[in-house]
């Protein structure tokens, strides 16, 4: 008898851990706020479900120029000419598509604009947990896209981002031929009326 009394000990040693720890990640989520999102206890849940990203998407750049630098294919490199140049006119994608990323914990975006040899003008994803936006947009002018991150807010359905890096595309066949950084910052708010 005293030895089934150490084996189950040995087992009950084991086990309790397990239970401890199942019942810690239990408690780590909660389906709670009218069961619109699961709201994960330890602060990285922003509230952000698809519905929030559709809509249009209206792109506002503060106007200004930027050399492209450091590209990886130094061609691209426009030290001392304007590699990208945006002006402060809004741009509309009213046909923007919201899914859900096979690959990671976020919504992807894409739209298309008005530039027939470009397919997507409009390219981002929105974490689902923290609501940081990574996006590009596309200038066609410069045949480049400017990439861009912020932060998206789910009250106001605005993005305040900064662009620090752009992707030449040049000639247009929607694949980036080099990856630059912009000789400065480029600012840009997005709302989704």
């Amino acid at each position: 008898m005293p030895r089934m009394n150490a084996a189950l000990l040995r087992r009950s040693r084991a086990t309790v851990p397990a239970l401890v720890l199942a019942c810690a990640l239990l408690a780590a989520c909660n389906n709670s706020n009218n069961g619109r999102t699961i709201i994960n206890n330890n602060g990285l849940d922003c509230g952000l479900v698809a519905n929030d990203l559709r809509g249009s998407w209206v792109v506002n750049f503060a106007s200004g120029a930027r050399d492209l630098m450091h590209c990886n294919h130094s061609s691209f490199d426009t030290t001392g000419l304007t590699g990208v140049s945006v002006s402060s006119t809004a741009m509309t994608f009213s046909n923007v598509d919201v899914s859900g990323s096979n690959f990671a914990a976020s919504f992807l975006v894409t739209a298309d604009g008005t530039d027939p040899a470009q397919v997507a003008e409009l390219l981002g994803s929105v974490q689902a947990d923290s609501c940081l936006a990574l996006f590009k947009v596309w200038i066609a002018p410069y045949k480049t896209y400017v990439i861009c991150l912020g932060a998206f807010d789910v009250g106001t359905r605005t993005i305040a981002a900064s662009c620090d890096s752009a992707e030449p595309d040049n000639p247009v066949d929607g694949i980036p031929d080099a990856a630059c950084d912009l000789s400065d910052v480029l600012n840009v708010a997005v709302t989704i009326p």
